[in-house]
């Protein structure tokens, strides 16, 4: 009777724990993070009891009470809940978000284990409610720190880029977690720019202008750089390349005043003169004023300046009165075709308007202070290639650039410009060196345009634009990837890490003490007669390359309870029942006592 009695007080005990645990789980069904409990029973001890049957083949042990055997976390994911919080973020995955007391603690984790500065300091959570204090620091409700991978670019309110992604993805692999802070009046520090790399397409179909105005530097018109023009780079009036290698032969016969006359061909080729062979304009006109005495030249006004339509003409400067006759395809092409049997001195043929394609870029560059300047440089067909003709030569352009001011009267900050050359052979591929564009404090910028594209069914356009200088910028969001790689977006555009929300898992997660405030804590025993950590130790959540091994961070949400209500309540009602049946048990051995009590009387 008394075993009876003590069966059911221990019972009556271990429902409780069941409903203290239970109705916990209850109270907390609305507790971000929160991990339900589920108790479990076991029994208290046990004998046997040989002297009722020794020879039988069936279990004679009888067992006394019952105690709580364990109080399991259930680790399965809570529902996820979007809040208005760019800082709160749930993760999916199996781990634990790291939490410390610390302002200027660590936690580090590592192949041979784990390093904490602050012992018993440092917590893990699955409520990733998580907001900024008066430093800026990422913290809990109960203002403990958030802990990740610290790149360390903030500095006194000032955030310094790193201009290295690679280094930084592998600094994001490590282990070593910090507190991490992102201060209010936070602003990106200017960095100067030293290297510009520029891709752009230069389409030779497009973007004509007139010769006079593609040559014209300042206000003066470079007659050198045009004469030295090839033919094959030059347009007609309707902006159709003059294309001399299909139209390549033109013939010029004079008759002077003595009935005496001669014939001069002349063709596009590799420029031998002795054969009549020419590939720019000004040995085209070398060659006829030789032989016929006739001018070859841009059309000008009395002061000798040259119209701004580039119309070229073919004039007569001689004294003698001529009779000429101009034929061949390429004059055709030219406009100069015809004939004229008087032609006076002072007369000219009127041919094409000379077009040439062209392109200009313009790039953001700045100096240490952030103040923007524009790098401008100008694109100039001079080669439209040749791959058919004995001399196989690559489509050319000569590049001109300089950087000048960003705004007001535009004024050039070089010492001058930079001249260079972009070549592309029959296959596409670009051929540029780099060049040195003077800057500010004779310092120079590296210049590089080899990603640069000849495209024919693409428009001129810049391509993409790459340099290392950047202008002020002021925080304007805060952003959290699914890797957990926290990044910083600027009013210049630039969005870059400062690190990473931390993450540790562990093999066993029942291992862990819940310490109150949704945390669990690492809790040091004795197994097997050596010191461990029942969870075992801490493992990174990130593998070597930076990627999470499972899961992923939500940025702008929370993770809710796990407990599912309508479990818990069942289970509340079963152990109600089984509390009221011990209960039940111990007034039916009350009642056995005192009968045998009475048996006395």
């Amino acid at each position: 009777m008394n075993d009876t009695l003590l069966n059911a007080v221990s019972g009556i005990k271990t429902h409780q724990f069941g409903l203290d645990s239970i109705s916990n789980n209850i109270a907390n069904v609305n507790t971000n993070g929160y991990k339900a409990n589920t108790p479990e029973f076991k029994t208290l001890f046990s004998r046997n009891l040989d002297s009722m049957n020794s020879s039988t083949v069936t279990n004679n042990d009888f067992s006394y009470g019952v105690t709580g055997g364990s109080n399991n976390i259930d680790t399965k994911l809570g529902d996820l809940r979007k809040v208005d919080n760019p800082t709160s973020v749930a993760f999916t995955g199996k781990g634990w978000l790291v939490v410390g007391k610390d302002k200027n603690g660590s936690f580090e984790i590592d192949k041979k284990g784990y390093k904490e500065s602050s012992p018993d300091q440092n917590f893990f959570t699955r409520n990733g409610d998580f907001s900024l204090d008066s430093d800026g620091y990422l913290v809990n409700p109960q203002g403990y720190y958030l802990y990740g991978v610290n790149l360390g670019k903030i500095q006194n309110d000032t955030f310094k880029a790193s201009q290295d992604p690679e280094g930084d993805l592998k600094k994001l692999a490590t282990g070593v977690m910090k507190p991490i802070a992102i201060p209010p009046d936070i602003s990106y520090a200017p960095v100067e720019t030293t290297k510009v790399d520029l891709s752009v397409n230069l389409n030779r179909t497009k973007n004509f202008k007139s010769i006079v105005n593609a040559y014209t530097e300042g206000k003066v018109f470079n007659e050198a750089r045009f004469f030295n023009q090839d033919l094959n780079a030059i347009a007609n009036t309707e902006k159709d390349m003059l294309n001399p290698s299909a139209y390549s032969d033109g013939t010029i016969t004079i008759t002077d005043k003595n009935g005496v006359s001669k014939e001069f061909k002349y063709s596009y080729g590799d420029g031998t003169s002795s054969e009549n062979k020419f590939h720019t304009i000004g040995q085209l006109q070398y060659l006829i004023q030789r032989d016929t005495g006739l001018d070859l030249d841009l059309s000008r006004d009395a002061k000798g300046a040259i119209y701004p339509k580039s119309t070229l003409v073919l004039k007569n400067s001689d004294d003698d009165t001529l009779k000429i006759k101009v034929s061949g395809r390429l004059f055709e092409r030219l406009g100069l075709n015809g004939s004229n049997d008087n032609f006076a001195k002072g007369e000219s043929v009127l041919g094409i308007n000379l077009n040439v394609p062209t392109y200009s870029t313009t790039t953001e560059v700045f100096d240490a202070s952030g103040k923007k300047y524009a790098l401008r440089t100008d694109y100039l067909l001079v080669n439209s290639g040749d791959d058919t003709g004995p001399q196989k030569t690559p489509e050319t352009w000569n590049t001109r650039s300089a950087i000048y001011e960003f705004g007001g009267d535009h004024m050039m900050v070089s010492k001058g410009y930079t001249e260079g050359v972009i070549s592309f052979d029959k296959d596409g591929k670009v051929i540029a060196k780099d060049l040195d564009i003077p800057f500010l404090d004779n310092k120079d910028i590296v210049y590089s345009l080899k990603d640069s594209t000849n495209k024919s069914y693409a428009d001129s356009r810049i391509n993409k634009t790459k340099q290392d200088g950047k202008d002020r910028g002021e925080l304007r969001d805060v952003r959290i990837n699914d890797e957990g790689i926290i990044s910083l977006s600027f009013s210049n555009g630039q969005n870059e890490a400062i690190g990473r929300v931390g993450l540790a898992m562990f093999a066993n997660d029942q291992g862990l003490k819940k310490v109150g405030g949704n945390l669990f804590a690492l809790d040091p025993r004795t197994i097997n007669g050596q010191q461990g950590l029942a969870s075992g130790d801490p493992k990174l959540v990130w593998d070597e390359d930076s990627n999470l091994k499972n899961g992923k961070i939500m940025q702008g949400y929370v993770e809710t309870s796990n407990v599912d209500l309508s479990t818990a309540l069942t289970d509340l009602i079963l152990m109600q029942r089984g509390y009221s049946m011990n209960a039940k048990a111990f007034t039916t051995g009350d009642d056995l006592t005192k009968e045998a009590i009475n048996l006395k009387r």
